[in-house]
């Protein structure tokens, strides 16, 4: 049987990130702040393996994550990624939260613990700011 070249530059998108546990819990130590400094931890420890820069999941959450989520379109939804002022209408709080309303939870490695949905959500109900 012989491979299609095509398929072989493909199959990376395909399966997407591992669920390799990059050290201790989801990928390191959160520190239980609060607000943006919460949320933008949690991007660095647990996200960017994947959604970083030259990450196989297409949403770049390293270099400006706001401008990449806050009021963004998630194209596959049909939603905000981040609606700020309100985390029901936001993509990412679901994803979080695993309500199975917009495909699987992330990060792939299983559920976030309550205290970052909690945080996530607060500080979209916030607005979302990103200071």
């Amino acid at each position: 049987m012989r491979s299609h070249p095509a398929l072989l530059l493909l199959l990376p998108l395909l399966t997407g990130c591992d669920d390799t546990d990059f050290s201790n819990g989801h990928g390191g130590e959160l520190s239980g702040a609060e607000g943006w400094e919460g949320v933008s931890e949690v991007f660095a420890i647990e996200c960017v393996a994947c959604h970083g820069v030259g990450g196989t999941a297409g949403l770049d959450l390293e270099t400006d994550p706001c401008a990449a989520i806050v009021d963004i379109d998630a194209v596959a939804y049909g939603a905000k990624l981040v609606a700020p002022g309100d985390h029901q209408a936001s993509v990412l709080w679901h994803k979080m939260a695993d309500t199975a309303t917009y495909g699987g939870v992330m990060p792939v490695s299983g559920a976030m613990d309550p205290a970052v949905v909690d945080n996530l959500a607060a500080w979209i109900d916030d607005g979302a700011p990103c200071e």
